[in-house]
């Protein structure tokens, strides 16, 4: 469930992902995505009703390495009643925590101070959710594909692996990189070169003579001939004239 303003500067209420979650599903997910997993996504979702929905202390449900049954308990200690199994209850629970959220007047006076209207409207968006944990690289981030700085078109973002919301998985460090957050655009642009300027000029030059379609980025193979760029021109020039090339 996510809260949509009119405009994002008025702000809103938290996102609470994993609605649903109950001991049924909660066993059905152990089967599919394996019991550590689901264990992350059914504590993950106690944690957040928890805090946004039943509005218990944020302290006693923010450990995000917390055992599934122990933060059950916690939410039945604090309650007095266990933690509700019918979806329907749930999605009912969390609109009504959403609205009165926005609807209270510290809210309603930080919208107005940023120009918000005195009756502002709130969307609420119920999105079918992807699975970020379980086997294989998953994860979620970020992406965008316009440079914030330039405008240009460019491929930026963030992604770490077996996490969704505050629920974090075994393996996020395990990814192919050394972090588990880390920029998209290393990843599509070999340490960089693609934006620097010796790269520009040279996709410049081939743009006028019309092949700049055979331009790359220079990648780890091409080490040597970033450091001694004539070298292979005069080793060629040699061996013609049937020289060592020394």
């Amino acid at each position: 469930m996510r809260p949509s303003a009119g405009d994002p500067a008025w702000g809103g209420p938290g996102t609470v992902l994993n609605v649903g979650m109950n001991d049924r599903v909660h066993d059905r997910l152990a089967q599919e995505l394996g019991r550590n997993a689901a264990d992350a996504l059914y504590r993950g979702f106690v944690q957040s009703y928890a805090i946004h929905v039943a509005r218990l202390d944020p302290d006693m449900f923010s450990d995000g390495d917390a055992d599934l049954k122990s933060v059950l308990a916690a939410y039945q200690a604090e309650t007095d009643d266990v933690f509700p199994q019918d979806p329907a209850r749930q999605l009912g629970e969390v609109l009504r925590s959403m609205a009165r959220t926005w609807d209270g007047p510290t809210a309603r006076l930080l919208r107005q101070a940023k120009g918000a209207p005195p009756i502002a409207p709130l969307g609420l968006v119920v999105q079918d959710m992807a699975h970020a944990l379980g086997p294989g690289v998953t994860g979620s981030g970020t992406i965008q594909f316009v440079d914030s700085a330039t405008g240009n078109p460019g491929i930026a973002g963030r992604f770490q692996g077996q996490t969704q919301g505050n629920a974090k998985g075994e393996g996020r460090d395990a990814l192919p990189y050394p972090r588990s957050a880390r920029p998209l655009a290393r990843r599509c642009r070999p340490r960089g070169l693609c934006r620097s300027r010796a790269f520009r000029r040279r996709r410049a030059r081939a743009s006028a003579r019309g092949n700049a379609d055979r331009i790359r980025p220079l990648g780890p193979q091409d080490r040597d001939h970033r450091r001694h760029p004539r070298q292979p021109q005069f080793a060629r020039r040699a061996a013609h004239r049937g020289g060592s090339g020394a």
